[in-house]
């Protein structure tokens, strides 16, 4: 091993022990050392790359001196117990230049090596005098190196202790600085639930002061209605170690009660034992005001909308007698008088009757919608072939006025009904716009984990893209009134029914075979999402038409 071996010198390096003032653990053993051997100089000596370094001097004051000048050195190079005593030789140490260190003819060093094998520095004693040492007294010396060893461990250790207490100092200090800079109220238990930090947002909050919050002071800005269910919430999280989440009332600084939402979680130490709790609040006042009144709005809004719904289902169910009135005599004056009319006569008569024909498809198409939203407390959701389902409404609209294909499809989740009544619309749809005599609508079905999507494709003259919104609205119809026949609530209807199932539908622009409907359903797997997003129960006979 050689003096500039850089693991020796990493060694050395880690026990920090170079340059540190004097300690007396070190100089009880130089005095002891001293005593023993009856020698006017004693040294605890390390040497590093340039010097030899004395922790512990009796007799002499230097600190440190080259390593030419100094036997430790050699200690340290050779690995061994190093005895220098010779009357005719010159002094085995020349005078120190700095007059601290006087010239001797006796040295006599102990290595000091780690339990690893590093020899990091020596115990060494020297006279002016010529002397010999004896086995023993050689041994007991080397005794000593072990003691002075075993002092570096203790050494290192506290001053590793000590850099750890500091680091623990600083990282809770600048802990502590982050917590009162964070948005949030946040707090610190110990393992019977006493309270023994809070921050300053806290304090802030309660207007109190640290002292008057710890412990279980702070409970006095408790509501009394949360009282109970706040400390049954603890004492449960206490006792079983887990986190937890609750609402409560506390006082702010002037006076008025606020809801916080409060998290809190158990605290180990590094062997797992239970230290106490963490945790922070938030003020959620202001989101439960809004809350609240989004509630009380959403109710009148349901309220306002069920109003609307009967008007509007009354009134169109009161329009229809009148209007069947209008329809039954413009015929009986079209019939009985019509040869007593001129031709302008003739005209008006059979355009009131058109009029007449076309509101009342709209009044009926009226009821059908209204039919639809105030009947949907009536049945519910359920598991619902699509096979059958299509095989229906295929059938109400009319077997010899179209051809459905359609392979393999799933089940999806929804009223069975209103599904007849969907499909009885885009097939409707398909026939009012055939080109041929008779229409060709391909249904086909694509699964997701939760989502069943649909497709109805038809062979018909197609949509522009440039429509695709409008197509869904209320009474909104693209073709000549004189050409097809309808009221323009089908799409409406089919919109107004997914809706309720909680999907979407849309128009596939990049179809170009003629027009394609596409729609979302829930899978039966996924009944908890439908049941976020849609009433719990449906229509059952708005659209259908088996009996």
């Amino acid at each position: 091993m050689t003096i500039c071996d850089p693991e020796r010198l990493s060694k050395l390096q880690s026990y920090q022990i170079l340059d540190t003032p004097p300690d007396e653990r070190f100089d009880r053993i130089a005095r002891l050392v001293a005593r023993s051997f009856t020698v006017p100089m004693v040294g605890i000596s390390f040497v590093d790359r340039r010097r030899v370094w004395f922790k512990s001097t009796i007799g002499f004051d230097v600190r440190q001196v080259p390593l030419d000048q100094f036997h430790c050195s050699q200690v340290v190079a050779e690995d061994r117990f190093l005895e220098i005593s010779d009357g005719v030789s010159p002094p085995v140490v020349s005078h120190s230049p700095s007059g601290g260190l006087p010239a001797t003819r006796f040295y006599a060093g102990a290595p000091l090596r780690t339990n690893d094998g590093f020899v990091l520095g020596s115990i060494c004693i020297f006279d002016e005098k010529f002397r010999r040492l004896r086995p023993s007294e050689r041994h007991s010396l080397e005794s000593m190196a072990d003691f002075v060893v075993d002092e570096l461990e203790q050494f290192k250790s506290l001053q590793r202790n000590q850099v750890e207490t500091e680091v623990l100092k600083s990282s809770e200090r600048h802990f502590r600085e982050l917590l009162d800079i964070a948005p949030i109220l946040v707090w610190m238990t110990d393992a019977v639930w006493q309270s023994v930090y809070f921050n300053t947002n806290w304090l802030n909050f309660t207007g109190r002061s640290l002292v008057e919050e710890l412990g279980s002071g702070w409970e006095r800005g408790l509501h009394r209605d949360d009282i109970k269910r706040c400390h049954e919430t603890f004492t449960e999280s206490t006792q079983n170690r887990n986190v937890y989440s609750i609402e409560y009332r506390l006082r702010r600084h002037d006076g008025e009660y606020r809801w916080l939402l409060e998290s809190g979680r158990p605290r180990f130490d590094a062997d797992d034992a239970f230290l106490g709790c963490v945790g922070g609040a938030v003020d959620i006042t202001d989101l439960k005001v809004a809350e609240a009144r989004l509630e009380a709005r959403t109710r009148e809004l349901e309220r306002s909308n069920s109003a609307l719904e009967q008007f509007a289902s009354v009134a169109a169910h009161d329009l229809k007698a009148p209007l069947r009135h209008i329809v039954a005599f413009s015929e009986i004056l079209k019939t009985e008088y019509g040869e007593t009319l001129d031709e302008q006569g003739r005209l008006c008569v059979e355009q009131m009757a058109a009029a007449s024909l076309r509101m009342r498809n709209m009044v009926s198409s009226l009821l059908e919608l209204s039919r639809i939203s105030l009947a949907s407390n009536e049945s519910g959701f359920a598991a619902t072939s699509l096979v059958d389902v299509i095989s229906r409404a295929h059938a109400n609209v009319g077997l010899a006025a179209l051809d459905v294909h359609h392979g393999d499809l799933p089940e999806v989740y929804g009223a069975r009904s209103l599904l007849i009544q969907l499909f009885h619309n885009l097939f409707d749809n398909a026939v009012k716009y055939a080109v041929d005599t008779k229409a060709d609508v391909t249904v086909e079905a694509s699964m997701t984990e939760d989502t069943v999507e649909v497709s109805v494709s038809d062979k018909g003259p197609g949509i522009d893209a440039e429509n695709a919104d409008l197509i869904f609205q209320l009474f909104k119809r693209l073709a000549n009134k004189a050409e097809v026949s309808g009221s323009g609530i089908g799409l409406a209807l089919c919109s107004r029914i997914i809706a309720l199932h909680g999907g979407k539908i849309w128009l596939d622009d990049s179809y170009k075979g003629g027009a394609r409907f596409r729609f979302t359903l829930n899978s039966p797997t996924s009944e908890h999402i439908l049941m976020q997003c849609a009433p719990d129960a449906v229509a059952t006979g708005a659209g259908e038409t088996d009996s």
